[in-house]
């Protein structure tokens, strides 16, 4: 695990298929819902989705305003990729990362973008059956 944030593995995406992952923030303390809200109404919520964390290739860009991701409540989204993205992955991509970021409040500490602190590492597979779509 790297030190830079909280690393979690999602589930698998099956390249050339939809794929959506639903995420809920909870308080690392109790398991309740977070104390102070991750995705608050009317924030952009942003996240790339690459080969290493280093890789300078974006594979997928989401957003809240394309509604690739969706805010669900103050402590949960869901994040979706079409199949015309995954189908362009790769054949010899095994997984790939993604974190996240949100719009801040205009705050000349923090500035215009905060990051959430999490990063999911995902396995990319293919599926026996494909070529459908």
């Amino acid at each position: 695990m790297s030190d830079c944030c909280s690393e979690q593995k999602g589930p698998l995406i099956p390249r050339g298929y939809p794929w959506a992952l639903r995420i809920i923030a909870e308080d690392p303390n109790n398991g309740n819902p977070a104390p102070e809200p991750m995705f608050p109404e009317g924030i952009e919520i942003i996240a790339q989705f690459r080969a290493t964390p280093g890789s300078d290739t974006i594979l997928a860009s989401i957003t809240t305003a394309d509604d690739s991701i969706l805010r669900i409540s103050d402590s949960e989204i869901e994040i979706r990729l079409e199949s015309t993205i995954t189908v362009a992955w790769p054949d010899d991509l095994e997984r790939v990362f993604v974190d996240f970021i949100r719009e801040n409040e205009s705050d000349p500490i923090l500035g215009e973008y905060l990051y959430l602190g999490f990063r999911l590492e995902i396995p990319v597979y293919d599926p026996v059956t494909r070529g459908l779509q």
